[in-house]
């Protein structure tokens, strides 16, 4: 019986690994990467041209925000940062107070870099609710 159980599972992880290594057209290697590592988009990303201002527990650093979303940020660094380095971040969103949040790099692809923040923090139900806004005026704005 665990003989069964232990084939199955490697087979459905080949499986796996098969369709996820063909990935998407247009996608990238690195999105295909996320995916078989488990990251999946949860929630949208919102454009977003903003200085954040990074601490490490060794220095500071500013980088200039891309996207946002309900978890995370994308952002584009020209320091040196390692990927499950805690950070802290801080930036401000258009029309809103300034954020202060925990984050941990997540990946690093060059100088992007994407940053996963804490999920406890308070600040992120901000994040959340500034997103979702921006997504809604969006689409209020395309006529959807």
């Amino acid at each position: 019986m665990l003989l069964t159980v232990c084939i199955a599972a490697g087979v459905i992880a080949v499986v796996l690994f098969l369709v996820l290594r063909q990935g998407t057209p247009g996608k990238d290697a690195s999105q295909t990467q996320m995916r078989m590592a488990g990251e999946v988009r949860r929630s949208p990303r919102v454009p977003i041209s903003v200085p954040v201002d990074i601490q490490t527990a060794e220095e500071h650093f500013v980088a200039a925000g891309e996207n946002i979303s309900h978890g995370g940020m994308l952002v584009h660094v020209e320091a040196s940062l390692s990927v499950a380095q805690p950070i802290e971040v801080g930036f401000t969103l258009p029309e809103h107070l300034p954020i202060s949040i925990p984050a941990v790099v997540s990946y690093k692809k060059g100088e992007n870099v994407g940053l996963r923040f804490d999920p406890t923090h308070r600040e992120r139900h901000s994040i959340q609710k500034w997103v979702d806004t921006s997504v809604q005026d969006k689409a209020a704005k395309s006529g959807r």
